[in-house]
Parts: structure tokens; C-alpha cells; sequence
């Protein structure tokens, strides 16, 4: 699976416009590039603003919890 810094541009734009819908139905792949996107987004946002980086962990913690979900039903 590639990461938000390792992939297109085509497939970084589907996983920003997923990133509003469902977890259970967002693509594994989709998934893991909005976790990536979100885990940057909260260490990088931590030295700007406290707020927006909170945000950025409750989603990513969002996005990780549904990737280990799928893992272990598998």
C-alpha cells in the first residue's frame, strides 16, 4: 500500500474526497492514505495550531482503528 507522500495525485485527490464518507465503506488502499495524510497532518499541525491537530489525531485514530479491524476479520 502506498502512503500519502508515495502516491499519485489521481489517487490522493479520491482518498481527500472519500475522507468524508463512511470508513467501512472507503477502498483499504484509500484508507491507508488518508491514515498517513492525517498522521503528517498531526505531528506537522502540532507547532500550529493545537486545534486542528486534535482533529487531525481523532482521524487518524478513526482510519487506524478501522485498518486493524479489517486486519483481524480477515
Amino acid at each position: 500500500m502506498l502512503d500519502a507522500r508515495n502516491c499519485t495525485e489521481k489517487a490522493f485527490n479520491y482518498a481527500m474526497n472519500k475522507a468524508d464518507a463512511d470508513v467501512r465503506t472507503i477502498p483499504t488502499n484509500t484508507l491507508y492514505i488518508l491514515y498517513t495524510k492525517y498522521k503528517a497532518d498531526a505531528v506537522h499541525l502540532r507547532k500550529i495550531d493545537r486545534n486542528m491537530a486534535l482533529k487531525a489525531k481523532e482521524r487518524k485514530k478513526t482510519y487506524w482503528n478501522e485498518l486493524v479491524r479489517r486486519k483481524t476479520e480477515a
